[in-house]
């Protein structure tokens, strides 16, 4: 994933004074941050691809607990329903599937981070992202795997 950091993207003075305006920052987004979350695929004989993308914006704790509510069994999802490339190798064209081995969850990284790296264009919000994932939870993940894939 290409990245680049952005120096001084957080102004701490400007983040005092938004918190004695608006009170307690820790359930607020963070100004100036942007999200990473990261997962990775895990097959039956604990063979692990990683993954992440980071988006727009800091995520708020009511984000995240919506989040984790949406997953399934709070930390699993279907990359390729959400927008997330699958990191299944046999999804890759890396390695053959193996009925015995192979499956489509993907596991989010718990919790997601604050971060000044910036995101890839095209570029998406974590509340996109939330709102992606609580529909495809809505609709009970369905029963096939999406090919619509989004280059975050």
């Amino acid at each position: 994933m290409k990245t680049r950091t952005v120096a001084g993207a957080v102004d701490p003075e400007s983040i005092a004074r938004w918190e004695n305006e608006g009170g307690d920052i820790r359930q607020r987004a963070i100004p100036g941050l942007n999200t990473r979350v990261e997962y990775l695929y895990r097959d039956a004989a604990n063979g692990r691809s990683f993954g992440a993308v980071v988006f727009r914006g800091s995520a708020t704790p009511e984000q995240l607990r919506r989040l984790r509510a949406a997953l399934i069994s709070s930390d699993l999802l279907f990359a390729d329903q959400v927008g997330l490339a699958s990191l299944a190798p046999w999804r890759r064209g890396e390695a053959v599937y193996d009925e015995n081995l192979d499956h489509e969850y993907h596991e989010l990284v718990w919790p997601p981070r604050a971060t000044t790296v910036e995101p890839i264009a095209p570029v998406t919000t974590i509340q996109a992202f939330l709102r992606r994932v609580e529909r495809r939870a809505r609709d009970n993940w369905g029963q096939g795997v999406s090919s619509e894939v989004i280059p975050w």
